[in-house]
């Protein structure tokens, strides 16, 4: 059984939503990473579709596009792996066992520590070689929260305009 991927899994979704036109920003997938590193969705991939379905989802029309979405990616589910058979008892006579208890295992062989170097030696430090990004990795748009326009302190002016007096009317 191979362990599968939540972080790697949850941006395709996430990638594959927003071009289905999901409204879903940068604070969304950080949500779901959050919640994976908690340990929501971590179990299996049926648990990771449930924790985003739950996180991205807020009605049944997206539900539903959430889940031929996913359908479409193909992301394969795990099965539950196969029982195990019951152990037989060992058949082997008594002579057997007490050779096997008899022989000492050999204690395993330590590998030899390198010389220390001293920790003041100017050694250069290798530059470590740049990792080729995947080709899906990209910039990804931010959506800002919606902050309704301050129109500013019409409080202020209400006193000033209303009520008016009879000769200010005129």
């Amino acid at each position: 059984m191979s362990r599968f991927d939540p972080y790697h899994i949850t941006l395709t979704v996430f990638t594959q939503l927003r071009l289905q036109g999901f409204e879903l920003g940068v604070d969304s997938l950080l949500t779901a990473y959050h919640a994976i590193d908690g340990g929501w969705g971590q179990q299996s991939i049926l648990a990771l579709k449930e924790t985003l379905s739950l996180l991205w989802c807020h009605s049944l029309s997206k539900q539903s596009d959430f889940e031929l979405i996913w359908s479409q990616l193909k992301i394969e589910e795990e099965e539950t792996p196969p029982s195990l058979p019951a152990p037989q008892p060992p058949t082997e006579n008594r002579a057997e066992r007490r050779e096997q208890k008899s022989r000492r295992p050999e204690p395993p062989q330590l590998p030899k520590p390198s010389p220390k170097r001293p920790l003041l030696s100017p050694t250069p430090i290798p530059d470590p070689e740049p990792q080729p990004q995947m080709a899906t990795l990209g910039t990804l748009p931010v959506q800002a929260p919606f902050m309704p326009a301050n129109v500013g302190d019409s409080t202020e002016d209400i006193g000033t305009y209303w009520p008016l007096s009879r000769r200010e009317m005129v």
